[in-house]
């Protein structure tokens, strides 16, 4: 990318915050994607019945399955499965 589109970019940003706001969400998307398997606190597919349906806390930061499985964990798994991926030749 050359300098002049950089800058132009910039000023669209600056000019509309809702703009700047959904180009975070993007790419705050993108880098959960791609950073996903380093951040994820649980095994998404392991169950633990014991813990099942619990409501968010500190352990489980958007809570628990039917099955015990943490929801946080599969959210990021299920990004990074729904990110388009270039084709391979």
């Amino acid at each position: 990318m050359t300098g002049t589109t950089l800058r132009h970019a910039a000023w669209i940003l600056r000019g509309n915050p809702l703009t700047a706001i959904a180009a975070a969400g993007v790419v705050l998307l993108i880098l959960i994607a791609v950073f996903g398997p380093q951040i994820v606190p649980y095994d998404p597919i392991v169950s633990n019945v014991s813990q099942a349906l619990m409501p968010p806390s500190a352990a489980h930061l958007a809570g628990t399955d039917q099955l015990g499985r943490d929801t946080f964990s599969r959210l990021i798994v299920a990004t990074r499965r729904r990110c388009p991926r270039p084709k391979r030749r």
